[in-house]
């Protein structure tokens, strides 16, 4: 991948394999391989993985490259279930990335082995939708931005009795960090691999969350632009139970936190915590309420309780991955 031009913020890209002379842009050659690697972070997804990689492999041909399955050190069977799956796409790849715990390493690691000149994103235990890699990369060629945002779908993949007492998910609206700044889910991202090396890719400091806040922050201060592109939808997989939605909530509270603490922000953690003490505290006659009133109250408390943990966690923020060469295969 090479960057137009000297200013590796500029919006045009595009794909090479030698330094064009100066002055002059190269073009991918028409019967260059296809331009997208899709990279699927797993932890002991055995049995959600089929699926996703199902709908990975109905995705365009001549558009994905490959398909690479980061195994984050799952002790269940998805390394044998990604392997089994690649027997019938030979696109698929399956790369150790157990070297640390976190999907902002898997990440790391899938991108470190992929070879394509643009990198989309998602999760193991999500379904993207027909069309989603094409979609991010058309996107990307059709504006000229090289890091874009897709959107989820909250509803396809859960029964109407669950979407009752779910909190309410507006899909249309952009995701947003507690700045109000818009950033892409990793679950659904697509970024050129010149982009996301300029920034080193995930910190993996972040192991519970917010990495892909982080990813946002940095590549827009770098001057690259964030575009939506509506038509790149993932069928996201919410949590079914109060309980597993309060575990989610905490981890991102907790992620979230970190990732502030390295952040040069004229609010402290500390005081955004306890400003937001306040209103919960005000809102506790939720939990007499609605089920889905006590669902919201509680993923609330639980981000704001993973908040307070983020504060004492010793490892120093914002330290980046340094990962480099290929990673090795299995």
């Amino acid at each position: 991948m090479r960057w137009a031009g000297r200013n590796p913020c500029i919006t045009q890209w595009w794909p090479a394999t030698s330094s064009p002379a100066a002055g002059q842009r190269r073009a991918a050659p028409a019967d260059s391989a296809p331009p997208v690697s899709v990279i699927v972070p797993a932890y002991n997804a055995q049995s959600f993985l089929p699926e996703q990689l199902a709908a990975l492999m109905s995705q365009d041909a001549a558009v994905v490259r490959e398909i690479v399955v980061a195994d984050n050190g799952s002790t269940d069977r998805t390394h044998d279930v990604a392997v089994h799956v690649a027997l019938q796409d030979r696109r698929i790849r399956v790369v150790d990335a157990s070297g640390r715990r976190g999907a902002a390493h898997a990440r790391n690691v899938g991108a470190a082995a992929a070879s394509g000149d643009f990198f989309a994103f998602c999760d193991a235990d999500d379904v993207v939708a027909p069309g989603w890699a094409a979609a991010l990369y058309a996107c990307a060629r059709r504006t000229g931005a090289q890091f874009i945002a897709g959107v989820n779908d909250h509803d396809t993949l859960y029964p109407y009795p669950v979407r009752r007492w779910r909190p309410a998910i507006h899909p249309s609206r952009p995701s947003n960090d507690t700045d109000g700044n818009g950033f892409a889910e990793a679950c659904n991202l697509g970024v050129s691999r010149a982009a996301f090396d300029s920034v080193d890719g995930f910190d993996e400091s972040l192991a519970f969350a917010a990495e892909d806040v982080e990813l946002s922050w940095q590549l827009q201060r770098a001057g690259f632009r964030l575009e939506r592109c509506t038509d790149a939808v993932v069928y996201y997989r919410d949590r079914v139970t109060a309980s597993a939605a309060a575990g989610q909530a905490y981890r991102y509270g907790r992620g979230n936190t970190v990732f502030l603490r390295a952040r040069d922000t004229a609010v402290s953690p500390w005081w955004r915590l306890i400003t937001a003490a306040l209103p919960l505290m005000a809102r506790t006659p939720a939990l007499f309420g609605s089920r889905r009133a006590r669902v919201t109250w509680l993923r609330q408390a639980a981000f704001w309780a993973g908040g307070v943990r983020g504060l004492f966690d010793t490892e120093p923020p914002h330290t980046r991955h340094g990962v480099s060469g290929q990673a090795g295969l299995r």
